[in-house]
């Protein structure tokens, strides 16, 4: 019984975390309506929010049972697989956050007057 109520109270912090997040973003862009640079950060956000929350997270509900499977063929142990995805991993988040910056110009603000990382390139 407490494996079901534990269970239970994590999807409901998860969902919690998830309606508190998608509410911030969405009164962002209602604020960016009147700022162009604010209306830019919050659909770079919606950007990043779509590609990596909703689409790397679909990706990875799919994908977890045939990388358990590669992870226990691996030799090396789980702490090099480990290591191995989360740098993985980064490099994604970093390229689509990149990607969100370089596409400032598609948002309505020219490129290099709103950054959501701290590069262009």
């Amino acid at each position: 019984m407490s494996d079901r109520i534990s269970t239970l109270s994590k999807r409901l912090v998860v969902a919690a975390l998830v309606v508190w997040q998608f509410a911030l973003t969405s009164l962002l862009l209602v604020a960016g309506i009147e700022n162009a640079k604010l209306g830019a950060v919050a659909k770079m956000a919606w950007g990043i929010k779509l590609f990596w929350i909703v689409g790397f997270g679909l990706l990875s509900l799919y994908l977890r049972k045939r990388v358990a499977r590669f992870g226990a063929t691996i030799h090396r142990g789980l702490v090099s697989v480990f290591v191995g995805f989360v740098i993985s991993f980064a490099l994604i988040e970093e390229g689509i956050a990149t990607a969100m910056t370089n596409c400032a110009p598609l948002f309505g603000v020219e490129m290099g007057e709103v950054y959501i990382t701290a590069s262009g390139n």
